[in-house]
């Protein structure tokens, strides 16, 4: 299942790198989590959540993201900007989800920029 995991992440890669956006990291964990993606844009680091939900039956891909994970996502990001030193960038969490779509292994891809914030 995990294989599949990375196959999704690496379909967001590609879409926010045609959006402009500069590959950095991925799958970056910590003892609180872990990063599915880390981007740049212009002058901002952009730490990036990718969900697969097959369909909603126990809440979309959005849903997921509960304050919990968001917290999660916040404190490895913290850490990835200590470690690296980025004190100086502009922070973004963005979210990409993706759900099946009608036509076979076609998924619709739905970005949300500025998805949470870390206060």
């Amino acid at each position: 299942m995990r294989s599949k995991g990375f196959a999704y992440e690496r379909h967001a890669e590609r879409y926010l790198t045609k959006q402009g956006y500069a590959f950095r990291d991925r799958n970056y964990f910590t003892r609180c989590g872990e990063v599915d993606l880390i981007m740049t844009y212009n002058t901002s680091l952009v730490f990036i959540e990718v969900r697969y939900r097959k369909n909603n039956r126990f809440g979309s891909a959005e849903e997921s993201i509960t304050k919990a994970k968001q917290h999660r996502i916040i404190t490895s990001a913290k850490e990835y900007i200590n470690r690296h030193k980025l004190w100086h960038m502009h922070i973004q969490f963005d979210v990409v989800t993706l759900t099946p779509c009608n036509k076979e292994d076609s998924v619709q891809l739905n970005w949300i920029k500025n998805a949470f914030t870390a206060s």
